[in-house]
């Protein structure tokens, strides 16, 4: 991320007409003084310029202007239940460590229309919202800002990967033991479809349960594909029992497999929710690592 910082310095001021009309100069930062804010939800923060490198631009009027790209992992709570259809409001919060709001007070705007906000193959970036707030430490009152990132996941790859396999998996089982065949002899070929079938669908779920954190909660991805193979566990069980009536459960069953898939895919189609007005960064484990971080200082 990169964000700008402005500041006021009285003292850095001068008058243009003095300096040859000299409005602005751009001088290194660590020439002047520089706001202490850091990242107090990151798992990793780096620098993506060495100190030597930042530079500063002073206004004749003491503004001072500083631009800090940095590369920041952080702590983000996420909620999967509508997983791969989800959508996650993740927060870069930025607090001073030490100074309070008389010594150091924080202004902060939205980003410009013009922002560039990339996101990747997974997921896409809707929009970032900007919240300034205070809180009380030590009888203190202290400034956080909070970058809330509205981040709606790109479903196609579970889609095509996970999705489309389990239907058409589910198709072929029912299709293969519904079909015409010996109702009189041993149908042995067709238990082993059912069960190879089973097999399938059991690693597809393995595969979304790697992809998914842990969580109490299934997504809504792992009850489909549950579902799905409870129907293909039921149809070869109830092709046993009903063996002379075959084409009319195959369309059943084959009408249940594309209604199981209606009902999953219709998640896809539902409006983007809005950032919650109960949004919260971190909670408790949130206050405790701003706690021990600050113990540091």
């Amino acid at each position: 991320m990169s964000h700008i910082q402005k500041w006021q310095e009285p003292k850095l001021s001068w008058n243009p007409a003095e300096f040859n009309n000299l409005t602005q100069v751009v001088i290194p930062q660590n020439l002047v003084w520089l706001p202490k804010l850091f990242i107090y939800n990151s798992m990793e923060t780096k620098e993506m310029l060495t100190e030597n490198r930042f530079d500063v631009r002073l206004q004749h009027n003491g503004e001072v202007k500083i631009n800090m790209p940095v590369f920041t992992s952080v702590l983000c709570r996420l909620n999967i239940e509508l997983f791969p259809f989800d959508t996650q409001f993740c927060a870069v919060a930025l607090a001073s460590p030490l100074l309070n709001v008389q010594e150091m007070d924080v202004n902060a705007t939205q980003p410009p229309k013009d922002s560039y906000f990339a996101g990747n193959a997974e997921w896409e970036v809707m929009n970032i919202t900007v919240r300034q707030l205070r809180f009380v430490e030590y009888g203190e009152y202290r400034v956080e800002v909070h970058y809330i990132l509205h981040l709606n996941r790109r479903p196609i790859y579970y889609v095509t990967v996970i999705v489309v396999p389990t239907f058409l998996i589910s198709a072929l089982s029912i299709l293969g033991i519904f079909s015409p065949g010996s109702n009189d002899g041993p149908r042995n070929e067709k238990v082993s479809l059912g069960l190879g079938s089973l097999l399938a669908m059991t690693v597809l779920l393995d595969i979304v349960a790697g992809a998914m954190p842990k969580s109490n909660s299934i997504p809504l991805l792992g009850f489909y594909i549950i579902v799905v193979i409870m129907l293909c566990a039921v149809e070869k069980e109830w092709n046993r029992m009903f063996g002379r009536v075959d084409h009319i459960f195959l369309g059943i069953f084959e009408l249940l497999n594309f209604l199981i898939l209606v009902l999953f895919l219709r998640y896809a189609f539902l409006p983007v929710p809005d950032l919650p007005d109960d949004f919260t960064v971190s909670g408790a484990d949130m206050t405790s690592i701003f706690t021990a971080r600050h113990s540091e200082y």
